[in-house]
């Protein structure tokens, strides 16, 4: 499971390359690692998690929000996805500078599905 911590450490050092550590970081364990993902001014933390999600899908990575590591899992699978973290952390970054995610959102935004009564 060394790969597992390595795709942890290395997607928060992406988010951070990319300039996203006030909007998003990886925590967990090393099979179980959790996006947490924070509102900015203007778009919420689930239309945030509602792009990652579709861009991730569409390079071929099932994503909901965290990565569920297993030993099946290569260097060459984790290099892919940190390969895919570093493009789409960029285009985020950008996308929020210029306040256009909305507009990049190929659907409506997901919704949580637990909620406090």
């Amino acid at each position: 499971m060394i790969f597992a911590c390595k795709a942890m450490t290395n997607t928060n050092k992406l988010i951070k390359k990319n300039g996203l550590e006030n909007v998003m970081r990886v925590a967990g364990k090393p099979c179980w690692q959790v996006f947490t993902i924070s509102p900015t001014k203007k778009y919420t933390n689930l239309e945030i998690k509602s792009f990652l999600q579709q861009e991730l899908l569409q390079a071929g990575f099932l994503w909901y929000g965290q990565h569920n590591m297993s030993f099946a899992h290569t260097k060459t699978d984790i290099a892919r996805l940190l390969r895919i973290y570093d493009k789409i952390f960029a285009r985020l970054k950008v996308l929020l500078e210029e306040e256009k995610l909305k507009e990049n959102l190929k659907g409506t935004p997901i919704t949580n599905i637990f909620k406090i009564r």
